[in-house]
Formats: structure tokens, C-alpha cells, sequence
């Protein structure tokens, strides 16, 4: 009598077997929409990480940018026209421009920075003293010395 259906003990089986499939399929789904919630999430806090990012460095930028601009407004002579630049000397080893990285050659325009001495290409210098008030090198610090009264 457990062919009533004509599929025997296989009819049963085969019912089994495609509940088992159809709940498998709802819950790989149920986990891909969760996984797709949890990359969101994780998408979304790694942007707003960033924006974070960019605005402390925007904000730092802006800061050093206001430093440089102190300093040009400050420094007698006009700022980075003050420092002096000469037509480059031959010494006994060639000095290299630490910011374009190439050798700097006899009569090429230069600037010595005071204090740490470092030697660069005048056109590769000054976009950086226009914003910096410091040696691209040592960092060594450019501004004018406030005289005590």
C-alpha cells in the first residue's frame, strides 16, 4: 500500500529531497543578503573613514599653507626674493638639487638656503618656499629671527 501515488518509497524521497533544496536556496540567499549588508556597512564606514582623512589633511594643508604665507609677508625684502640666489660656483664635487634630483651646473641660478647651507635650482625652490618655511631637506627652520627691543 505504499504505492498509492505510483512513486512507491522514492515518491516520499524525492519530496524530501527537493524541501531540503528549496530550503538550502532560501537560506544561501538569507546569508548573501547579509553578507551584502555587512559589505555595505563596511563600505560606508570605510568613505566616511576617508572623508574624515581628507579633511585633517585639507585642514593641515591649509595650515602650512597659512605658515608659508606668514612667512613671505614677514620676512623683510619681500620673502623668498630676500634669500639670496647666485649664478652656481664649481666646487671639487658637483652638488646635486635635492628636489629635482639633478646636478646642479656652473652658472646655473641657485639658492642657499641660510643657516643649513643646502643648495637648490632657484625655479625648483621657490614653489616650495612659497608654501614652506622650512628647508625641503633638513627642515631646518628659514623664518626671520624676531629682535628683541
Amino acid at each position: 500500500d505504499d504505492d498509492i501515488d505510483g512513486y512507491g518509497v522514492f515518491g516520499g524521497v524525492a519530496a524530501d529531497a527537493c524541501s531540503l533544496i528549496v530550503a538550502s536556496c532560501v537560506l544561501a540567499a538569507s546569508v548573501v543578503i547579509w553578507e551584502a549588508c555587512a559589505l555595505a556597512a563596511t563600505a560606508a564606514a570605510l568613505a566616511a573613514g576617508a572623508a574624515w582623512c581628507l579633511s585633517v589633511v585639507a585642514a593641515a594643508g591649509w595650515s602650512a599653507s597659512r605658515a608659508g604665507a606668514e612667512y613671505s609677508a614677514a620676512a623683510p625684502g619681500g620673502g623668498v626674493g630676500a634669500l639670496p640666489a647666485s649664478p652656481f660656483q664649481h666646487r671639487r664635487a658637483g652638488a646635486t638639487c635635492s628636489v629635482c634630483l639633478e646636478e646642479v651646473r656652473g652658472g646655473e641660478m641657485v639658492r642657499s638656503l641660510p643657516g643649513c647651507r643646502h643648495v637648490f635650482h632657484v625655479g625648483c625652490i621657490d614653489p616650495w618656499l612659497h608654501s614652506h618655511a622650512t628647508c625641503p631637506l633638513c627642515r631646518s627652520d628659514l623664518s626671520p629671527r624676531r629682535r628683541a627691543t
